[in-house]
């Protein structure tokens, strides 16, 4: 089974369009047999439906650097055995992709 760990962010300042892809995005996946992780947003924008299309919900309240989100971020892809990842913030530059390379 294909694990996929999700990275991206919301709130009422950012708006909701990157969570809102993320959704769509992984309820596709789900129909196909991944397993699904989200890693960002606060738990209280997770709608009813993302318990059904995420395995797990992991908020990240704060962004301390871009270096120890990503270090937390390959930690919980890790432990959940994901071989995918699918960075929708705007935070997320080409250093950060190098590590999960």
């Amino acid at each position: 089974m294909t694990s996929v760990i999700f990275r991206t962010d919301a709130n009422s300042a950012l708006g909701f369009g990157h969570l809102t892809r993320c959704r769509v995005l992984a309820q596709s996946l789900k129909a196909r047999g991944a397993q699904c992780f989200m890693v960002g947003p606060a738990v209280k924008y997770q709608g009813i439906n993302d318990k059904d299309i995420f395995q797990g919900w992991y908020p990240h309240a704060y962004w301390e650097s871009e270096t120890s989100d990503c270090e937390k971020f390959v930690a919980l892809a890790k432990q959940f055995g994901c071989s995918i990842a699918i960075l929708d913030d705007y935070r997320i530059r080409l250093d950060y992709q190098k590590v999960l390379l």
